[in-house]
């Protein structure tokens, strides 16, 4: 009784408190969320918007809308809102929305045109990334926050003159002092010309812009940022004004360089004397660079400075060079049509991972003089000479009798076919054979005392009954107990683990694509976090026992 009483008087006390259940609604085909009693956001629509959701292709946002008798105010236009919504040609925001955030109309691929009112004083980040069609941007004369000054077809933020989102209908006024990040993400541009007036472009400034081919940097830029055309693969003209004063394109080389650093370059690029430096990313993913020839003065390359050059072929590396920067490393990862490399004599710095994914390299030589490294006995590895550490191998490498270590990545994504452990090694990192998925015969040497084989096609710890390495060929030893961190190159489509494995490491079966199904036994106890992260085609993980932890 007294229960009842208490309920019935809190009713009396809170009548009227509003509750967000049941808080989304659709009207006229666009999905709201209550946030108040009387405001809403509009939100993303899940399967997103049928065809014939907007009549003739236009899209008028509305500031209020009408439901059950009730209006509210539409306060923004929440993430990804709108986003892939193929059936937008034209948008036009009303006047009372405040907000647009991150994505809310990106990958709108047929979308012509947007209009912001002057309400709008927040724009998320990426918000037309990817509107491959969008030629017009306009924003309201009364807008305080943003502006699309001179009919520039652009998002524009008032106080700092930044230019925050941009489409291929763009032309940069000369107003403008920064290019934010991702202000052209996604734009189907062909040239782009900073003008005079603009100091700095961010990071990612251009990405993802597949049809861009020449570029022009203005006098008065003193700032670029890592990463400005990231992804921006057919580039084959670069040039700077001659009288900037930070940057140049010295003897036409086709590259931007600030001071000894070469900044950016592009297929075309020749490297000009006086750089003593490649700089990060600077010639990521120019899948047009068949060749390079890296003239001597050159010190250091930085990290993934040549990565993703897919069509790289001859590489050639000066005498000066002695540092392949460790931190990131990858310098010329997935670089699938290299096939040779030769490392020079003053080479004292480089990581493991500076030719991962590598699958056409087949022969590695370490100068003789080299005092750090060496590739003994003809090995096509390059090996650290004081610590007898394997560092770098490829599709042809022999590991010679001696090495003790395999390190992290040596081989990771490499063309290897096939591998034999000698009997001087005692330790394999767990990564040492990653994404080696055209690995399929194994072999360990009988006489090591670490590892054995047995004719498995995989590499099994003695003392610990642990699977180290495994492939699509291995046939597992009945004293195998666990299977190691990132152990399998590869699968079959099917693969049945047998009784007696106890424990599944983590990301065990890392990103094998041919793996559909799996069988794990009444025995395993625990599976490591991403066992299986990766296997994009697997659709079935049958448990044979009920008191399996997961991670």
């Amino acid at each position: 009784m007294l229960k009842g009483l208490v309920i019935c008087c809190l009713a009396a006390l809170f009548p009227a408190v509003w509750t967000k259940a049941d808080s989304t609604f659709v009207e006229c085909g666009i999905m709201y969320r209550l946030i108040t009693e009387d405001s809403v956001n509009i939100v993303a629509r899940e399967g997103g918007y049928p065809a014939g959701t907007f009549k003739d292709s236009a899209l008028c946002v509305p500031a209020r809308v009408s439901h059950e008798g009730r209006t509210y105010h539409v306060r923004s236009i929440g993430r990804e809102a709108f986003a892939k919504c193929s059936a937008i040609k034209h948008v036009v925001i009303c006047e009372g929305i405040e907000e647009i955030h991150d994505y809310a109309f990106a990958l709108c691929a047929n979308m012509e045109s947007i209009s912001i009112p002057s309400s709008v004083r927040d724009i998320g980040e990426y918000s037309l990334s990817f509107c491959v069609s969008l030629t017009s941007i306009s924003v309201d004369e009364a807008n305080e926050t943003f502006d699309s000054r001179d009919g520039c077809n652009a998002i524009i933020r008032t106080k700092g003159d930044r230019l925050l989102a941009a489409c291929k209908g763009t032309r940069i006024p000369s107003s403008v002092d920064r290019i934010d990040g991702s202000a052209y993400k996604g734009c189907l541009i062909d040239s782009v010309i900073i003008p005079d007036g603009v100091r700095q472009i961010c990071e990612y400034a251009f990405s993802y812009c597949p049809r861009l081919t020449r570029v022009h940097i203005s006098s008065t830029v003193e700032m670029i940022d890592e990463g400005m055309f990231y992804e921006c693969p057919n580039i084959t003209s670069i040039t700077v004004d001659e009288r900037n004063k930070d940057y140049d394109s010295r003897g036409g080389c086709n590259a931007i360089i600030s001071g000894e650093c070469l900044v950016r370059g592009c297929s075309t690029t020749i490297i000009p004397a006086g750089v003593e430096v490649i700089g990060r990313a600077a010639f990521y993913q120019c899948t047009g660079l068949r060749s390079i020839v890296i003239p001597e003065g050159v010190t250091d390359i930085q990290s993934s400075a040549f990565s993703d050059c897919s069509s790289l072929k001859h590489v050639s590396l000066p005498s000066t060079l002695t540092y392949l920067e460790p931190w990131g490393g990858r310098q010329f990862h997935g670089c699938t049509s290299l096939d040779s490399i030769y490392i020079p004599a003053n080479v004292d710095t480089l990581n493991s991972n500076a030719f991962s994914c590598c699958t056409s390299l087949c022969s590695i030589v370490v100068d003789p003089k080299n005092k750090k490294f060496d590739s003994r006995d003809g090995c096509n590895a390059i090996i650290e000479t004081s610590e007898d550490r394997l560092i770098v191998g490829c599709n042809s490498t022999v590991i010679p009798e001696g090495v003790w270590l395999i390190s992290n990545e040596a081989f990771a994504g490499s063309g290897i076919t096939s591998i034999n452990i000698p009997a001087s090694v005692t330790s394999i990192d767990s990564m040492a054979f990653f994404r080696c998925d055209r690995l399929m015969s194994i072999t360990v040497a009988p006489d090591n005392k670490t590892y054995k084989s047995d004719g498995s096609n995989s590499i099994v710890e003695r003392k610990t009954g642990r699977l180290v390495l495994g492939c699509a060929t291995t046939r597992f030893l009945p004293e195998v107990t666990s299977i190691g961190a990132y152990a399998f190159a590869g699968t079959p489509e099917v693969l049945v683990l047998p009784e007696g494995i106890r424990d599944i490491g983590i990301c065990a079966f890392f990103w094998c694509r041919d793996l559909r199904s799996v069988v794990i036994p009444r025995s395993v106890k625990h599976v490591g976090r991403g066992a299986f992260y990766g296997c994009s085609r697997l659709f079935g993980k049958v448990f044979m026992g009920d008191d399996v932890k997961i991670d």
